[in-house]
């Protein structure tokens, strides 16, 4: 990830935030530092992350906080950032969206937006400072994906609230800025060739890898889209839109059990079905066991928390298991797009590793590290589940 820092600029940001947060006071911006946020090929491809620590002197008195600030990318990433609205889209859903949707929550799900003199760069809350952290590398077990989905259950149903007391109110900046055209075609490319390819050297898969073929002509960014923004689904509410372990961060006791959730990142979001956000989110941070044998008990607790909390918000509208499974059903296309996603990155990252600019042509020792890959044998074991399952049946 390859962004600019325009150091005058950004302590021009800091100071605004700095003066908004005490109006009433001199301030003097004595010193910043700022190092990059560490995030996971793919997780932030369209802008750069970097912490920054400010001192600063408040009525004689000298203080210290840290903010995050999120930067665009430099060159054909910050291209495809303006030609998508990804940049105007995530000003517009921190400043007008997501306050309008916490005020209906009773948790605290999301950092602090602080506006700027800038559209482009975005300064939030360092949820570090607050004790909560993002485990990467680490497949979420039972406990957190059900606390996970809990909180996404709430950020729903607000936002479901929301939409009955204003109908038009989510229609604004609704442009697609996740599944765009390149990344698709990049992504479709390269499963089938790289990953067909490394399928074949597996044990016991010719049944699956004659059903993915079928989808080759079927992966498109129309039917990405269509998938995406449909309108049967008659309960729609906001989704994240890219729920992943990197946009997700969890604060624990002494004990280590974690006690809060927050998420981050929420330039994807999209009006439309829970079981977007759903799947996506239990495809990439789940253990793949949970999917094999307890993916009913996590959709029911995520069905009593969206419930109740619908309940709570005098919603009046209830979201039966019965109703989720048939828009599972109608949306099976998008399971085996997020499998893509997923298997693409874990691609893309060995290929970096090996300081290789696209994947072309495999070497043994690239065979060879890809299979030993964790995230390569996860997603392997949720193909052959899929299969199982008949999800690539249609």
């Amino acid at each position: 990830m390859n962004f600019s820092i325009d150091k005058e600029l950004l302590m021009k940001c800091l100071k605004t935030v700095v003066h908004k947060n005490e109006p009433e006071v001199n301030i003097n911006i004595k010193h910043y530092e700022q190092k990059k946020c560490d995030i996971e090929p793919g997780g932030a491809y369209l802008s750069g992350l970097i912490k920054v620590k400010v001192d600063y002197d408040c009525n004689g008195k000298s203080l210290t906080k840290s903010f995050i600030a999120k930067i665009p990318s430099l060159g054909i990433n910050y291209k495809l950032g303006v030609d998508n609205g990804v940049y105007n889209k995530e000003k517009y859903i921190y400043e007008e969206i997501l306050p309008q949707v916490k005020n209906k929550m009773k948790l605290k799900l999301m950092p602090e937006h602080y506006e700027t003199i800038n559209s482009e760069i975005l300064i939030l809350e360092d949820l570090n400072e607050s004790g909560f952290v993002i485990k990467q590398n680490t497949w979420f077990n039972f406990e957190k994906c059900k606390r996970t989905l809990e909180a996404l259950a709430e950020f729903h149903a607000a936002s479901y609230r929301v939409h009955q007391e204003n109908p038009n109110f989510f229609l604004k900046n609704q442009q697609e800025t996740i599944y765009i055209d390149v990344m698709v075609n990049q992504i479709v490319q390269a499963i089938f060739t790289d990953f067909m390819r490394i399928l074949e050297t597996e044990e016991n898969v010719s049944d699956l890898i004659n059903k993915l073929q079928n989808f080759k002509n079927k992966i498109t960014p129309t039917s990405i889209l269509n998938t995406c923004n449909q309108k049967e689904p008659w309960f729609k509410v906001l989704n994240h839109g890219d729920l992943n372990y990197n946009n997700i961060l969890f604060k624990y006791n002494e004990k280590n059990e974690t006690i809060d959730v927050k998420f981050v990142d929420f330039q994807g979001c999209r009006w439309n079905s829970p079981v977007l956000d759903i799947i996506y989110f239990l495809t990439i941070c789940a253990e793949t066991e949970l999917l094999k044998n307890n993916f009913e008990e996590l959709i029911d607790s995520y069905l009593l928390k969206l419930n109740e909390t619908l309940q709570n918000l005098n919603c009046q509208v209830t979201y039966t298991k019965t109703q989720f499974n048939q828009d599972l059903e109608s949306m099976n296309l998008f399971r085996i797009i997020v499998l893509f996603w997923c298997s693409y990155f874990t691609l893309n990252k060995v290929a970096n590793n090996f300081q290789c600019d696209k994947m072309g042509t495999i070497t043994s020792e690239m065979l060879h590290t890809i299979r030993n890959n964790k995230r390569y044998q996860k997603y392997l074991a949720l193909y052959k589940h899929y299969n199982n399952i008949g999800v690539f049946d249609q």
